[in-house]
């Protein structure tokens, strides 16, 4: 699955690992993309999101039903 350390979450920008999903970072971001989530690429596992002022809380929560979407199915 995914990994975070809250602990060290102190900005606007998220970088987290995929490894656990057995997808490359080109795959997951693309399935990102498919659900107008971008992202960009830490490769060969890494994942990066940025926020913005526009970007609110049902955005965030919009990001983590897709990525679990994209884990579980």
């Amino acid at each position: 699955g995914h990994e975070i350390d809250l602990e060290t979450v102190q900005t606007n920008i998220v970088r987290y690992d995929i490894a656990g999903t057995g997808m490359s970072a080109a795959q997951y971001v693309a399935l990102l993309g498919g659900e107008g989530i971008r992202a960009s690429m830490l490769p060969p596992t890494g994942i990066r999101l940025v926020t913005h002022r526009h970007i609110d809380e049902s955005d965030v929560r919009r990001v983590v039903e897709v990525a679990r979407k994209i884990v579980t199915d």
